[in-house]
């Protein structure tokens, strides 16, 4: 599985993260209602952030390899 994973990162890497993001974005949100009864979307600008640095960080590491 892990293998697969890894294949499927370098052949979509810009999707992988976006799918990570959404999947710990949910498991977060789930825990944080679970543990507090609220729900807070201030983590959201923060999120919003490493995605994009990390969107930034493949773009130029593509470039690189190239």
């Amino acid at each position: 599985m892990y293998d697969k994973w890894i294949k499927y990162t370098n052949k979509h890497p810009y999707l992988s993260v976006i799918i990570i993001a959404v999947i710990s974005s949910v498991l977060g949100i789930s825990v944080e209602y679970m543990i507090n009864r609220q729900f807070t979307g201030s983590g959201f600008g923060v999120t919003i952030i490493f995605i994009l640095w990390q969107l930034v960080t493949i773009s130029k590491s593509r470039k690189v390899n190239k």
